[in-house]
């Protein structure tokens, strides 16, 4: 009795002790098991992209990630971050790591997209889809990059005229984070979509609609960062600004075509307080572009004048190109309201040749075709300035740039030496320039071209000299 109660009382111990730590190793086993095992709230996936995103990087490498790409691109670096995403897709392709591969082509895109090579945007953006759609046991934050892939891609379709594209490849975007997100990152996610839905709306010219969902994605990302603690989180405080101030951006710019300048000025206030909290020198200028618009509006134009100003050193300075039209056009429209009209000409001038620059990116001709279309009024712009300005060559160079295919990736030529066969598409771009303001030519009773002395425009056959006059 004495030597064996307590033996046996030590024996169940051990037992019960051998049994939990049993159970506790098949309860981490399972945990592990688990898509994002770690407890709730905690995926282990998540941890393990944290520890790739913050890996140490050595000369000439770029972490896996979209918002580190953007940081890239506002160092001036967009450029070769672009190259080492491409390469790394490539390589980690080959090697069968499906989910390296996804986060390094979701870089790319990221990064082409605001480098406007529009055509990489929807090639690389369709190879990290493929990549996605392929890898397993993805993290919440590469479903989230995947998502983004389609915000990037609907950027892209809607940038080279393809809106019908554009939506489905956004609306295809929100079905995806519906079905496998949720909490805080569905809405953010669900927030940088349906920005990229109200501006395929507000191109459509639905612009009740591109307010309403930009007013739902900016109530996503208040939403949000209302609920992030006082400090801390500052990676995702930026994001959520970025993305905010983009929603404000395109509110302004609905409230403005509805008839709305004062709630427009609001908007483009917030945004832009948003875009300097965050540093970023690309969203900074969307912002001032925004403004520069209500200035124009309201036919403030040395106001305008100087928003522009500021916005393309802004851009510039981040080589973001498919913002440069715009603004050299706007530039343009300032100086032509002050009466500056040969400084006018010089700035719409500028945003020919970035149109030209893009467009030659395009290797696709339908691409082209698509992306030209709405940069039209651009060229009727430089081609009255000229006019106006006494530079009928000049006109005439801009029409034939505006009227030929461009071959990919082909330099521009020189403004004043380009030569076409475009025929006289030339007159027909000024006419239809005239028509908006002159009501002779409106009314279809001006003269038809003649030929004469006073005004050249090149022929079908080359770059012959062939003569026009304008109406009286």
């Amino acid at each position: 009795m004495i030597g064996g109660h307590p033996m046996r009382t030590r024996e169940l111990g051990a037992a019960l002790l051998a049994g939990a730590l049993l159970l506790v190793t098949l309860v981490a086993a399972a945990e592990a098991q688990r898509p994002g095992g770690g407890g709730k709230g905690r995926h282990r996936g998540g941890s393990e992209r944290d520890k790739a995103v913050q890996e140490v990087l050595g000369p000439g490498e770029y972490a896996l990630d979209g918002a580190q790409a953007i940081e890239a691109i506002n160092r001036g670096e967009g450029s070769e971050a672009l190259a080492y995403y491409e390469r790394t897709g490539e390589q980690a392709g080959k090697e069968g790591n499906q989910v390296r591969a996804a986060r390094a082509w979701h870089a790319a895109t990221v990064t082409a997209l605001r480098l406007g090579r529009f055509q990489k945007v929807i090639q690389d953006g369709g190879r990290a889809i493929e990549m996605f759609k392929a890898a397993g046991g993805l993290t919440p934050s590469d479903l989230g990059s995947w998502a983004s892939v389609h915000a990037q891609l609907g950027s892209a379709y809607r940038a080279v005229g393809d809106l019908p594209r554009a939506r489905a490849t956004l609306e295809e975007g929100v079905a995806l984070i519906r079905a496998r997100m949720s909490g805080r990152r569905e809405d953010q996610a669900e927030g940088v979509l349906l920005n990229g839905l109200a501006q395929v709306a507000y191109a459509q010219r639905d612009y009740a609609a591109a307010l309403a969902r930009s007013g739902q994605a900016a109530q996503f990302f208040e939403g949000v960062e209302s609920g992030l603690p006082p400090k801390g989180q500052e990676h995702l405080r930026t994001k959520l600004r970025r993305w905010n101030a983009a929603s404000l951006s395109m509110i302004g710019r609905a409230q403005l075509a509805l008839g709305h300048p004062d709630e427009a000025d609001q908007a483009f206030d917030r945004g832009l307080r948003y875009a300097r909290l965050t540093g970023l020198r690309d969203t900074e200028a969307e912002m001032l572009a925004g403004q520069g618009s209500l200035a124009l509006a309201r036919q403030d134009w040395p106001r305008a004048l100087g928003i522009y100003q500021q916005a393309i050193v802004l851009a510039t300075q981040v080589k973001r190109l498919g913002r440069l039209p715009g603004l050299y056009q706007g530039q343009a429209r300032a100086l032509t309201g002050l009466g500056r009209t040969e400084e006018a000409f010089a700035a719409s001038r500028e945003a020919v040749r970035h149109i030209e620059e893009l467009r030659a990116d395009l290797g696709d001709s339908s691409l082209r075709t698509g992306f030209f279309e709405d940069k039209q009024a651009i060229y009727q712009h430089a081609v009255a300035l000229a006019l106006q300005a006494g530079h009928p060559e000049d006109a005439r160079s801009s029409t034939c740039s505006a009227a030929r295919p461009r071959s990919p990736r082909a330099a521009p030529a020189p403004w004043s030496t380009r030569r076409c066969g475009c025929g006289p598409a030339w007159p027909r771009l000024a006419r239809t320039r005239r028509m908006r303001t002159d009501p002779w030519t409106r009314s279809g009773l001006a003269p038809r071209p003649r030929r004469s002395s006073a005004t050249t425009a090149p022929s079908s056959s080359g770059c012959a000299r062939r003569t026009w006059s304008r109406p009286p």
